[in-house]
């Protein structure tokens, strides 16, 4: 459940009525998480929850250039100031690697139908 509890592997349970049970894993195999926020997608919410759920651990990166590209180097950068990330939530991500510092990443995206994209306020 992405609100309540979020089990991200079997090493790593948040749990939202107690900040005091937040615990990670030693070694460096949990996996980064990368969602690639589409506009119109639902991927406030989604970037929100982990917000909630993730705390410090949780990094929306936004920047102004609508063309800009998030590469590799930079996410390592993020990595490097904060190791401990557990997930970057980005409109900026257009490649999609399958591993950032030798930790492997889990890449997600939320797609609509075409249409509801004309429909939606």
């Amino acid at each position: 459940m992405l609100f309540g509890e979020l089990r991200l592997s079997r090493n790593m349970e948040v749990d939202l009525k107690d900040r005091t049970k937040m615990s990670f894993p030693e070694e460096t195999g949990t996996p980064l998480i990368l969602h690639c926020h589409i506009p119109k997608t639902a991927g406030t919410t989604i970037s929100e929850g982990f917000r909630q759920s993730l705390s410090i651990y949780h990094f929306h990166h936004l920047h102004p250039d609508p063309y800009y590209v998030l590469a590799r180097d930079v996410l390592e950068g993020f990595l490097r100031i904060n190791p401990f990330l557990r997930c970057i939530t980005s409109h900026h991500l257009r490649s999609f690697p399958l591993s950032i510092a030798n930790r492997a990443t889990f890449l997600f995206t939320f797609l609509r139908r075409p249409e509801d994209a004309f429909i939606s306020p």
